[in-house]
């Protein structure tokens, strides 16, 4: 991996993790994120899915981000937590598997969130089973 791209994961890295700071506040939002049955999940593409490739819900958003998002501190989400709206349905998407990419209901669409960011850029998308771009 080059220089470059070890520089822009590390960036993602604190994005995700624990937005950025200027030392007088956040300058930009934490990357769309969610934690479920242990697996911490990020929406760096934008890849939608659609009804018809939903597997089972795994899991519900129950809780926001932490307090130390405000501030851009650091911090780690436990089960549940995410930038989803509260009440966002998590679904398997029919053949993926769910250690790579869930599909997230939110609000009129459902959104596909990936366990390794690198790896949803590099690989070609759609994820197996996943349509992408349409709603």
């Amino acid at each position: 991996m080059g220089t470059l791209s070890r520089i822009g994961l590390c960036f993602l890295f604190l994005g995700a993790v624990g937005g950025c700071s200027n030392g007088s506040g956040c300058t930009s939002d934490p990357v769309p994120q969610l934690r479920i049955n242990g697996i911490t999940y990020i929406d760096v593409t934008g890849d939608r899915a659609v009804a018809s490739e939903l597997g089972p819900q795994i899991g519900t958003i129950t809780a926001g981000l932490p307090a130390a998002a405000e501030t851009c501190g650091q911090y780690s989400l436990k089960d549940g937590q995410g930038t989803p709206p509260v009440g966002s349905k998590v679904y398997e998407i029919t053949g993926t598997d769910p250690k790579v990419a869930v599909a997230v209901s939110n609000l009129d669409h459902l959104d596909v969130f990936t366990v390794d960011s690198a790896r949803a850029r590099s690989a070609p998308f759609p994820v197996p089973g996943v349509r992408v771009g349409r709603t």
